[in-house]
């Protein structure tokens, strides 16, 4: 199918910065150039007028979670919540319209305690008002923070008693759990969570491409794939549900698990796929106040200042990582 469009701007992004015309062969772009010259290649060309609209080259996702979309689409939207009564509201809502039965996990995403006339996160007790059948997570805008129900941190294990790992804070007052967790509790705990049924998940995948793509957005970032997602990937690249191009940063701690699940991924496309590099943050979200600061946040009198995800002393030596890609990518 060839496919010619002319009639606005198009802009190439090249030294010859715009074009009359641009021919596309089998969805690849064939050629661009002048109006006359392209029609003589393609008679036979289906000619899209642009009505003096502009053509630009497709975008590139600079920072997204390409799984992250997806799960959104299967949660309860949070984000225009302005206090902690919406916030139960979007939950009920959510489990209301979705008929989720006792004992399935629900997940809330994109809540902002900034955003909240609270001004601080919702707690345990808050969710727990929502219901007591459901194990009920949310997750914070920024992704490194969450909160959980009672049932949920019954069903993970967690208790007050329970450590928090190194670079993570799990919530307590008076010695007693709260729900909040944050930055590596929050994101263990988090992968902990059961994943939605695989065809409802998939499904979700296609409609977020169609999303991505209705901004421009042709190639698209996995900021920060876990070993929980290769079972994911392995089946849209089995039924060749990537249509879009997808690259995956992997943590450091999994990057040989990910790679020898996509031998032919590593640095190089398969079934639009690629594996691009390696992920790993020193600290969190300022606007969750868990960035690593050098002097203390302008709001706390204590002297808070958040605390690092990795120690101090841990390092990666120059060229490991690239080594490490290199010999896997022959």
């Amino acid at each position: 199918m060839k496919m010619l469009y002319y009639g606005g701007t198009i802009h190439t992004m090249e030294e010859s910065e715009q074009a009359q015309a641009l021919l596309v062969e089998n969805g690849v772009i064939a050629a661009v150039g002048e109006y006359e010259r392209l029609h003589a290649r393609a008679k036979d060309a289906a000619q899209i007028n642009l009505d003096g609209r502009v053509l630009l080259p497709a975008f590139i996702d600079a920072h997204s979670h390409f799984s992250g979309a997806a799960y959104a689409m299967l949660q309860a939207p949070l984000g225009e919540a302005v206090n902690f009564a919406e916030i139960g509201q979007a939950l009920t809502r959510f489990i209301a319209d979705n008929h989720v039965p006792d004992g399935q996990w629900v997940v809330g995403k994109g809540y902002d305690q900034n955003a909240l006339i609270e001004q601080r996160h919702p707690t345990r007790a808050v969710l727990d008002r929502v219901s007591v059948r459901h194990p009920i997570m949310i997750v914070h805008q920024s992704g490194h923070m969450g909160v959980f129900n009672t049932l949920a941190l019954e069903l993970l294990g967690v208790t007050p008693d329970t450590p928090a790992p190194e670079g993570g804070a799990i919530g307590k007052e008076n010695g007693q759990l709260t729900g909040y967790m944050e930055e590596n509790a929050f994101l263990q705990y988090q992968q902990k969570v059961p994943a939605p049924d695989i065809a409802d998940l998939m499904d979700a995948c296609r409609r977020a491409q169609q999303l991505y793509a209705s901004y421009g957005i042709a190639t698209v970032q996995e900021g920060m794939m876990p070993e929980s997602l290769i079972g994911l990937y392995q089946a849209l690249l089995a039924h060749q549900m990537l249509e879009l191009d997808v690259v995956a940063y992997l943590g450091v701690d999994v990057m040989d698990e990910i790679c020898d699940a996509f031998p032919e991924a590593v640095r190089r496309y398969d079934r639009h796929f690629k594996l691009g590099g390696c992920k790993m943050f020193l600290d969190g979200s300022p606007q969750g106040r868990t960035a690593w600061l050098r002097a203390p946040y302008s709001d706390a009198p204590d002297g808070y200042r958040e605390f690092p995800k990795v120690k101090d002393t841990t390092s990666i030596p120059r060229g490991l990582l690239l080594n490490r890609y290199s010999r896997r990518a022959g």
